[in-house]
């Protein structure tokens, strides 16, 4: 005679560790992806504002470049 209980319960086991595998995969996952997104904007922000500064002394002449505030960061 088969016992099915035992088979059933190991069943159970098994599937509570492949879900508990689950979802803790998928909270490092949305961890991941929320971290990318902040460096993502990151990134995007210091593209902007090299593009920004880039523009502006692409305006001045060469002889008010070293009166501006600008120029400190350079």
């Amino acid at each position: 005679m088969v016992d099915w209980k035992k088979y059933i319960i190991t069943f159970i086991m098994t599937g509570t560790v492949f879900g508990s595998a689950i979802v803790i995969n998928n909270h490092f996952n949305r961890t991941r992806v929320t971290e990318m997104k902040s460096l993502y904007e990151s990134i995007s922000t210091d593209i902007l504002s090299s593009e920004t500064q880039f523009s502006l002394l692409s305006e001045l002449s060469c002889k008010e470049v070293g009166s501006q505030i600008l120029s400190q960061e350079l």
